[in-house]
Order: structure tokens, then C-alpha cells, then sequence
């Protein structure tokens, strides 16, 4: 079939519950990502990239119903999205496709139209193999075990002299500045104040005992990730003291300096990973709640990954040289990758987010009751308030136009 052919096909939606839609279409973009993983090794220029297979496609759509019933054949849209199941797509441009919405939005201020925006994922008809382990206990079970790796891979690879204490105390200093300056907890405060001094007095004492040196300096990195906060709250932390730990990352020249920056930037990205295992009530309260903290996680990884590549020579045959540890980098970027195929697997199961431009002026009450019934405490009309940013100006009348978000 030519290009011109294609184009002058329907896209033909076939929802959860078996309901099948022809809305109008716009051509739109496609992305695609790939599961991989990179590798050095001394005396040997250049990574060697290990790619698996790709994840699933992502698409924006724009799709219209148009005519004197578009308002009601969209709104039978918008329950059949409601079904969990996921969506058989005929798609002229990119064929037959099983997908699952991840956001959905409405705008039927046209005079004989609704315009509606769809994010939407590829996905597999089969569920991801079955493990007797739970994720979160893996996980948990997983960072411990990298720690004891990167202390371990510190001691092989650093022998302190002055210098390098130096810098030790002073990435301790910087990040117990960044953390300390957020935590919530008097309790965990406390804590969080004698694990820094137990690293300062070890990093002191690390030419003679550079494992206990660096195995209390890695457990001050991990720490913000069990902060009483909630989970973005702690990424931003983590991510403000990776990026504290670079700012002098061209003044890493010798392979101690190197290696202290690999353990401990990798440190705070191994953290984030321990802090989206443990989200608060409300963290993961959509599908794109856990999508951002994905693509959080991923861009700090990369950059740390760009960051320790730079800092590699070309072989490591020579005292000055540098590759990154090959046990720890192993070890963190299985741990990355297994807690996002698990962030991915709590997405296809979160709410979708939805958003509608108001047809007609309404008020809390009945919008609350509208999108998700009315309990008895009024926690319906509470969360509705809270979700859409509503001020005392509002609380009588919402205008027609207001764009409004909601959940299913």
C-alpha cells in the first residue's frame, strides 16, 4: 500500500471493553528506547555496549470526533478508556498495535468537535516472568549488596594519601550541607548528623582502614533516600549533591581522585534507586508520576555514566591510569535496570491522569461527585480541590474553559 494510500485510512481504536472507535487523526511522531547496558575494561579503548531488546514504543496522538454527536460519542470514549485492558490499534502510519493509555486529555470547546490528546505506551500481551522474590525485598536486598561491592571495589583501587582525604571529607561535607538542609524528621536528623561525623572521623583514619573509611562514607550518601518525605522531594535532594559532587569534576586528574568521585556519584544514584522502592502514600499517584521518576532516575544515571566515561584513560596500563571498577559499574547498572522495568511495571497499573477544558461554569461539589462520587468525610471534594490548585475564588463557581484535571 503507497504512502498516499495509508494516509487516507481511518486509525481504528478497539478500547479494553471491545468498543471500536474511528476518530480523525494526525499524523504524529513515535519514540522508541532499548534496554543496554555499557562496559569497559583496562587496556582497552572505547565501551562496549551490550543491547537487549527495545521497550516499548511511545506515542502522542491527536485524535477528533467530529459532528452533532461528537460530545456524546466522546464522552462513550471516556468510559471505555476507564477499562484497565489494553487497546488493539490499527494505525495507518504504524500498523496493528496493542497499547495502554498513560493520559488522556479532552477538549470539547470546539463548535463541532472534540479534540482529545493521548499518551500511550506498546505493550506485551504476556505478564513479565514470574519471580518468587518480592521486587521491593529484591531491591532493598540489591543495594546492600552494591554497597558492600563499591566498598570493597574502593579498597582495591584507592590507597589514600592527604590529598585524597581531603576530598573525601569534602564530598562528605557537601552532600551532609545539601541533606541536612531538608530533612523533616528531629529523629532521623539526629541520625543523619552521627552518620556524618562517624564518616568524617573514618575518612580520617582512611589510610589505615579505607574499608571502614569507605563503607561509612557510602552509607552517608544512601542515607537521604529513607528520608520522612516524599519520593520527589528526595530526588531533587540526591540529584542537588550528585551535581555538587561534579562541580569540580575536570580537576579529577589523578585515578584516587577518579575513583572517589566514581563511589560516591554512584553512591547518590544507587540512593535514588533505594528511595522509588520506598514512595509515600500519593508518590506514584498516576502513571506519568511514575514515568517522571523514571526518566529522573535514567537522566541522573546517564549523566553519571557521561561523567565517569570522561574520566577514563585510553588503557589502564600505566600508575596514572583510569577505568571505571568494572564489579561496581556492573552491579549499578543491573540495579538501574531492574528497578525501572519494575517503576514500568507499577505504571501500566497506576491511574491515568485525564484533563478536560469545563463545558459549562459548575462548582467543586458537583465536579467532585462528577469524576469521583462524594464520600461521606468529604474527601472526594478535598482531593479534587488539591489535584486542580482551587483557591477560595473558585469555591463557589468554576468558569467554563477551566482546565481541569482528574484520575481514574
Amino acid at each position: 500500500m503507497s504512502w498516499i494510500d495509508k494516509i487516507k485510512t481511518n486509525i481504528e481504536i478497539t478500547t479494553g471493553d471491545g468498543k471500536v472507535y474511528a476518530p480523525l487523526y494526525l499524523i504524529t511522531q513515535k519514540s522508541k528506547e532499548y534496554n543496554f547496558a555499557e562496559f569497559v575494561f583496562p587496556e582497552i579503548k572505547g565501551t562496549l555496549v551490550k543491547r537487549e531488546l527495545a521497550k516499548g514504543a511511545r506515542h502522542q496522538w491527536d485524535l477528533t470526533f467530529q459532528g452533532d454527536d461528537h460530545l456524546d460519542v466522546a464522552l462513550e470514549f471516556e468510559r471505555s478508556a476507564d477499562d484497565k485492558r489494553p487497546w488493539r490499534v490499527y494505525h495507518p502510519m504504524y500498523g496493528n498495535l496493542i497499547v495502554q493509555p498513560t493520559q488522556i486529555s479532552f477538549d470539547a470547546s470546539g463548535i463541532n468537535t472534540t479534540k482529545i490528546t493521548v499518551d500511550v505506551i506498546e505493550t506485551i500481551t504476556e505478564e513479565a516472568p514470574i519471580v518468587d522474590v518480592d521486587p521491593t525485598d529484591k531491591t532493598i536486598n540489591d543495594v546492600e549488596d552494591l554497597k558492600a561491592t563499591a566498598a570493597e571495589s574502593f579498597t582495591a583501587n584507592v590507597d589514600p594519601d592527604v590529598g585524597d582525604v581531603n576530598q573525601m571529607q569534602n564530598d562528605i561535607g557537601t552532600v551532609y550541607e545539601i541533606g541536612s538542609a531538608n530533612v523533616l524528621s528531629g529523629d532521623q536528623a539526629n541520625e543523619y548528623f552521627n552518620q556524618f561525623n562517624d564518616a568524617l572521623s573514618k575518612s580520617l583514619n582512611a589510610a589505615s582502614d579505607t574499608l571502614s573509611a569507605a563503607q561509612s562514607m557510602i552509607d552517608l550518601m544512601y542515607f537521604p533516600a529513607i528520608f520522612t518525605s516524599e519520593l520527589r522531594g528526595r530526588l531533587n535532594i540526591l540529584r542537588d549533591q550528585f551535581l555538587a559532587l561534579g562541580e569540580q569534576l575536570s580537576d579529577f586528574i589523578d585515578p584516587n581522585s577518579k575513583s572517589i568521585y566514581e563511589t560516591n556519584a554512584g553512591a547518590v544514584v544507587g540512593a535514588m534507586i533505594q528511595a522509588s522502592v520506598n514512595p509515600i502514600d500519593g508518590d506514584f499517584g498516576s502513571k506519568n508520576d511514575v514515568l517522571e521518576v523514571i526518566e529522573f532516575i535514567m537522566d541522573v544515571y546517564n549523566q553519571y555514566i557521561s561523567n565517569i566515561d570522561s574520566l577514563q584513560t585510553d588503557n589502564g596500563g600505566s600508575p596514572q591510569s583510569y577505568v571505571p571498577d568494572y564489579n561496581a559499574q556492573t552491579g549499578l547498572n543491573s540495579l538501574v535496570n531492574y528497578a525501572v522495568s519494575q517503576l514500568f511495571n507499577i505504571a501500566t497499573t497506576a491511574q491515568q491522569q485525564r484533563t478536560l477544558i469545563l463545558e459549562a461554569d459548575s462548582n467543586v461539589i458537583v465536579l467532585a461527585h462528577r469524576f469521583y462520587g462524594l464520600g461521606v468525610d468529604d474527601s472526594t471534594i478535598n482531593t479534587f480541590i488539591a489535584q486542580n490548585n482551587i483557591g477560595a475564588s473558585e469555591y463557589l463557581i468554576i468558569r467554563k474553559g477551566r482546565i481541569l484535571t482528574y484520575y481514574i
